[in-house]
């Protein structure tokens, strides 16, 4: 074998020994990546299962806000409710002689926006607003002239015998007179709901026997009509 050969043979075994390795880092490059697309592929899962149990963390969020809100909902339902059994007793108050000065807020529950109209048959005598009456609180009223007019019809009621002898009337009485009025109230509790009540309010009254000017009044009467 001459030196050429040699050569030549010297070169082919080199080449052969740097492909064959050329083949083995290949073969370990492939290898690498196979396992870097592995690791990748498992992190996407890794993110995707991340991303889901954050959405379903999401959606229990949502769902226990819901409830809350539903709840909350419930509990002012089950207040305003529970307020809107409120129930207001008006009354009316009268002066010594049985003239009405005031309708009462005959309970415990402040009334909001109250409205209260006073009629005379169907005359409308008085009128007020007040934008809130406490609970036994009063609303003051003017029926001076309404109440001037009853005492006038006190004075001009006709007269009936009380007593006689042996048929001879030996003494006369006045009839009484009635005064009747009716107070229409609207009012709202705190939380809005509208209540009204009507009521009427009655008293009589005559002169006395002697002549003078002194009312005698009879049991006065309250009654709510509704």
């Amino acid at each position: 074998m001459d030196a050429g050969s040699i050569i030549a043979l010297c070169v082919g075994s080199v080449a052969a020994i740097i492909g064959a390795i050329g083949l083995v880092q290949a073969h370990l490059a492939n290898k690498s990546a196979q396992e870097a697309n592995r690791l990748a592929e498992v992190a996407n899962q890794t993110s995707r299962t991340a991303v889901a149990r954050a959405e379903d963390a999401n959606s229990i969020a949502v769902d226990a806000n819901q409830i809350a809100e539903t709840a909350r909902n419930i509990n002012a339902a089950q207040l305003r409710f529970a307020r809107d059994l409120v129930e207001y007793m008006w009354a009316f108050e009268a002066d010594d002689d049985g003239c009405p000065i005031a309708i009462r807020n005959d309970c415990a529950y402040e009334a909001v926006n109250v409205a209260v109209r006073i009629t005379y048959g169907t005359k409308t005598v008085f009128e007020v607003r007040q934008d809130r009456v406490a609970g036994f609180g009063d609303v003051p009223l003017d029926l001076g002239p309404t109440w001037q007019q009853h005492i006038c019809e006190v004075r001009d009621a006709p007269r009936r015998r009380a007593a006689s002898v042996d048929g001879v009337t030996v003494a006369w009485v006045k009839e009484s007179a009635t005064l009747t009025v009716r107070a229409w109230v609207d009012c709202f509790t705190p939380d809005e709901s509208p209540r009204h009540q009507v009521l009427d309010y009655s008293v009589r009254h005559r002169f006395d026997g002697s002549g003078g000017v002194k009312l005698v009044p009879f049991p006065k009467k309250t009654a709510a009509v509704s």
